[in-house]
């Protein structure tokens, strides 16, 4: 097919109208009360367990037709991300992440150990940063592809160190459990080691001679940046997040 001059002319008129009727047609008519729509969402368990069964209700009562599938966390994740695939990710702060999506910092908390009543650090609590991150710990496989050498603080004290066992970066909510059971530590968010003391009996231990901060953020392709029913989801979880036990 050949474009006249004439053609030429007129195609970026075409392209652009052509756009704007795929926007009325797609995502004007969005209603979350009749569209059909499934979305997928990554992010960690215990933030998942905060908010699933507000979410549940949320669909149920304004979604019917609506679908949200919690996917697994991998080395391909940025890729998914970026395709839309996977819709928005919920997880702490990534250089390898934040590079080509929108981000968006949802909270901030310090990291703390947590251990058993048993445990020594229970009854003397480490003195200096060298004693506390030597310290055997429970800890997390974080994909080397999620993360860049200037983080290499941060994944060194959440994974493992001397234990034979570690467990995936969406696992946070265990690792008090497992620190628990082997009398070992493990280094989490402080809202998920607050809990721990509450719920399990167990010692929060912070961190000497430094802060070091857990960021949780949003992450989502640009191709949904004018998506309403994309903006919708968002929204419900954002207030969902807001408002739950992590905040």
């Amino acid at each position: 097919m050949v474009c006249t001059p004439l053609g030429a002319e007129l195609l970026p008129a075409l392209d652009a109208t052509c756009a704007e009727l795929e926007r009325l047609l797609l995502f004007e008519i969005w209603s979350p009360a009749t569209v059909h729509r499934n979305f997928v969402i990554v992010m960690t368990d215990f933030l998942m367990l905060s908010i699933a069964g507000d979410l549940q209700a949320i669909l149920a009562e304004q979604a019917p037709s609506v679908t949200v599938r919690f996917g697994a966390i991998g080395p391909a994740l940025p890729g998914e991300l970026s395709s839309g695939s996977i819709d928005m990710a919920y997880l702490g702060y990534s250089t390898v992440l934040a590079h080509g999506l929108n981000l968006e910092t949802i909270a901030r908390h310090p990291l703390e150990g947590i251990v058993s009543s048993s445990h020594p650090f229970a009854s003397r609590p480490p003195q200096t940063y060298l004693e506390f991150a030597n310290q055997e710990r429970i800890g997390l496989r974080i994909p080397g592809a999620l993360l860049k050498p200037d983080q290499s603080t941060l994944s060194e004290l959440m994974g493992s160190w001397s234990a034979q066992m570690e467990f995936s970066t969406t696992h946070l909510s265990l690792l008090p459990a497992l620190a628990d059971v082997t009398n070992s530590m493990a280094i989490v968010p402080k809202p998920i080691a607050v809990n721990a003391v509450r719920e399990r009996r167990m010692v929060s231990v912070e961190i000497p001679e430094k802060v070091i901060q857990y960021e949780l953020c949003k992450y989502w392709s640009h191709r949904f940046d004018t998506d309403p029913g994309h903006r919708w989801l968002r929204a419900v979880m954002d207030d969902l997040i807001k408002s739950s036990s992590y905040a």
